[in-house]
């Protein structure tokens, strides 16, 4: 795919991954998870809500520094839903792709797997917009993460 798209390369080494593992598949369970996170003005983005063979998980980005108060509202919401539980992974660095119109990111997407997958660097989440890719890398891949991409896309810089 011809690089004519993609003019910056930005991470952010604050966010950490809660999972909500085990979430019953009823009606309003979204709402109700999200509700409580938002009484609780807990910063939430990336979120990957996904169902597999009846059982469903939402895992989404929050801030390191909300991560006791997250725990506390996510132990609430697993108590209130009857979910499994919740894991925390605080050693996750976001990094995003952004670019003008990806309106069909899936070039992008493949040429992130196949940069990060010959540089050994394991995608924990990938989520898509318009104007730019974010993958959540362990935070000791980051600058090596950085490294490959600003190559593969001939730039020369980087923000936060």
């Amino acid at each position: 795919m011809e690089n004519t798209l993609v003019y910056r390369i930005a991470h952010d080494t604050n966010e950490a991954r809660l999972t909500i593992l085990g979430v019953p598949d009823s009606y309003g369970i979204g709402a109700k998870i999200f509700r409580v996170l938002a009484q609780k003005k807990i910063y939430v983005n990336s979120v990957i809500y996904n169902k597999v063979n009846g059982t469903q998980g939402v895992s989404f980005m929050i801030w390191k520094k909300d991560i006791p108060i997250a725990r506390e509202a996510a132990e609430k919401i697993v108590s209130e839903i009857g979910a499994d539980g919740i894991k925390i992974e605080d050693d996750m660095a976001k990094i995003s792709v952004i670019g003008r119109g990806l309106h069909n990111p899936s070039g992008i997407v493949a040429e992130l797997f196949e940069v990060f997958g010959n540089e050994k660097i394991n995608i924990q989440m990938i989520s898509t917009s318009e104007t730019r890719v974010n993958c959540l890398v362990k935070t000791i891949e980051i600058e090596h993460a950085i490294q490959a991409l600003l190559k593969k896309y001939n730039l020369s810089q980087t923000g936060q």
